[in-house]
């Protein structure tokens, strides 16, 4: 069971994150949940590429668990800077 353990926390961060964005999105439309399931796809990627640069960096000598922990700290992150852009975007148009 501890081998599948990086795929678990990979597939967790992954669902975490869409779940999170449709939990906070302004209404269950089914526009809004494509574009929430697109944006959490986005962000799951962005935790794809911080793995990625990690692993460049240290090459092929790269621990599972150290790769699955970067894809779920690199799409929280992503999932966060989309929040916030998007916190700020809505707080704009208000203003106006």
């Amino acid at each position: 069971m501890t081998e599948l353990l990086p795929s678990w926390i990979v597939l967790a961060s992954a669902l975490g994150s869409l779940a999170f964005l449709i939990a906070t999105g302004p209404d269950k439309k089914p526009a809004t949940l494509v574009n929430r399931l697109l944006m959490a796809a986005l962000c799951f990627i962005g935790g794809f590429l911080l793995s990625a640069m990690y692993s460049r960096v240290v090459g092929e000598a790269t621990a599972p668990m150290i790769v699955a922990i970067l894809v779920m700290i690199g799409t929280a992150g992503s999932t966060a800077i989309f929040r916030t852009i998007e916190k700020k975007h809505k707080t704009g148009d208000r203003e106006n």
